[in-house]
């Protein structure tokens, strides 16, 4: 007799852009799921929501899952002046704000469970902290923002039957360190990427129409970050400056968005500072790429640099690890956990030594250590097995 396979909610709601990293985590999760045995791979059903559309989700379709919208009740007026109304005379809400079609009676795990009441009675609520950011950088975030972040948090850390998942053991020791008194279960989840192309080798033709449209004529150091306050492109700026006084400065390749809403001035002030030092022909600025764009520039340069003050684990840094690509990192300790090979570590906040490490690589890039990234790859999907505790 066949067992009865796991139902397995996967949560896409999104309410912000700056999300858009947790859908890619979730599309490699899935990816993760789909390496494991056929006799144990779980049901499938993709809810989303927010600003999440079908169209985000394309590229799941056709693989025998479920889909599920699910409705922000909390935008209907009517039903929210009458619960503001009926919260001062009986101090309840009157009408539910539940999707009453919300698919939970099929589920067994949802992960990551949202804070929704339709989840209530989902045996398995799985939760999932990319990082804490809000608690090294709090001036990025308004003080209400911050409240809403500790409190909502703290309903997950006081229940001892929550289970809470981790992308590194350097977000585990913040866990310990801000919420000392945590009751829920934790599970570290470092996550793997996926594309097939990392390992295809790069077409000359490919390579030269990518170079050509951002009009990339020499060898380059690759910055693959959004322009958010914490990816410290300041200081690659400053090393940039250090080295260009020397007439020894690299041409470097930004890639990523250049707005932040936790920083709106951040991208004006680098290219003041870029106009200040005359470093306009030594930089380029690609904007969002589309994924095989980012690949082809991965591939084509020099090495990659990965700047960054903070992270909950890097995407960056696993691209170039599934495509055994040398990277310079700042010596965060989520770097050093994070990798170990075909990688170098400058000193985080030091714009002398970024520059001499940035001189050093550029002149002689390491030999590569050639590593099997699919091993990985299972590693993660062993895990997730685990996770769902699945037979």
């Amino acid at each position: 007799m066949s067992r009865k396979k796991k139902h397995i909610a996967i949560n896409f709601e999104m309410q912000d852009r700056a999300q858009y990293a947790a859908m890619l985590y979730l599309k490699n999760f899935i990816k993760g799921i789909f390496l494991l045995p056929e006799d144990i791979r779980p049901e499938i059903t993709i809810v989303y929501g927010g600003l999440i559309t079908e169209n985000d989700l394309a590229d799941l379709k056709g693989k025998g899952f479920h889909f599920f919208h699910a409705r922000d009740v909390y935008r209907n007026p009517v039903k929210r002046f009458i619960n503001k109304i009926s919260r001062t005379v009986i101090r309840k809400n009157l009408l539910p704000f539940v999707d009453r079609h919300f698919p939970a009676k099929h589920i067994d795990i949802i992960y990551p469970c949202p804070s929704r009441p339709e989840v209530e009675n989902i045996p398995g609520k799985i939760f999932w902290k990319p990082d804490f950011q809000e608690k090294y950088f709090p001036e990025y975030f308004s003080e209400e923002t911050r409240m809403n972040f500790d409190h909502n948090f703290r309903k997950i850390t006081d229940n001892k039957n929550h289970l809470l998942v981790l992308s590194s053991e350097d977000s585990l020791n913040d866990l310990r360190k801000f919420f000392p008194d945590h009751q829920c279960s934790t599970f570290v989840l470092p996550f793997v990427v996926f594309d097939e192309n990392y390992s295809n080798p790069l077409g000359n033709e490919m390579r030269n129409q990518v170079w050509e449209k951002f009009n990339i004529k020499s060898d380059f150091i690759l910055v693959p970050n959004q322009f958010w306050p914490h990816k410290n492109h300041a200081l690659v700026i400053e090393a940039m400056h250090r080295l260009n006084l020397k007439g020894e400065c690299p041409f470097i390749v930004f890639t990523g968005h250049t707005s932040s809403e936790r920083n709106k001035k951040i991208f004006s002030e680098l290219s003041d500072k870029i106009k200040e030092y005359k470093l306009e022909s030594k930089c380029c600025f690609t904007g969002f790429l589309s994924k095989e764009e980012q690949i082809v520039l991965y591939k084509s340069s020099s090495f990659v640099l990965q700047p960054s003050l903070f992270e909950g684990w890097n995407t960056s840094v696993e691209e170039c690890k599934a495509m055994n690509k040398f990277i310079l990192c700042s010596d965060i300790p989520l770097h050093i956990e994070q990798i170990q090979t075909n990688c170098a570590f400058f000193k985080s906040k030091d714009a002398d030594d970024l520059a001499s490490q940035l001189r050093k690589y550029f002149e002689q890039t390491p030999e590569i250590i050639a590593e099997d990234y699919r091993l990985n790859q299972q590693r993660f999907s062993e895990r997730i097995a685990q996770l769902f505790q699945l037979p």
